[in-house]
């Protein structure tokens, strides 16, 4: 089984020093970091995710905010991709890369997930299961 490892991104999280995300290892921090779900970050190379399939016993990767803490930071990713997620959590409802988005300062943008393989209970979606009073700009998913 594929251990994952979480590593902290280059930055403190601020509008003028964001988290830079450049690995699988950062995004996997992001996921795993409910404190830093009201930062900035930006996402510097495209990052590849197939392995994620491997993760928590076929449970996959977990999305970044869920009811409990929205994200209401910002995720710039630059023109890059995150290609291959794979979440496998069908009794969770909302479900995606980012689960819950909330707050009229929350903002993902220039960022493209494609061959994502995501299943969740409901409000389950490639890029954000839920995206509340936040903005979603030049973004899309496949």
């Amino acid at each position: 089984m594929f251990a994952q490892t979480a590593v902290e991104p280059k930055g403190n999280g601020t509008e003028t020093n964001p988290y830079q995300i450049e690995s699988l290892r950062n995004l996997y921090w992001l996921s795993k970091n409910s404190s830093s779900w009201d930062k900035h970050f930006i996402q510097t190379e495209s990052i590849y995710a197939s392995s994620t399939e491997e993760w928590a016993e076929g449970k996959g990767f977990i999305p970044v905010g869920n009811n409990t803490v929205n994200f209401t930071g910002t995720y710039n990713g630059k023109g890059h991709i995150i290609d291959g997620l794979y979440i496998n959590r069908p009794s969770r409802t909302e479900v995606g890369l980012f689960g819950n988005v909330e707050g009229n300062k929350a903002r993902i943008e220039n960022l493209g997930v494609i061959n994502v393989d995501i299943e969740g209970k409901q409000v389950t979606g490639a890029l954000a299961g839920i995206i509340r009073n936040a903005a979603i700009k030049k973004s899309y998913t496949t």
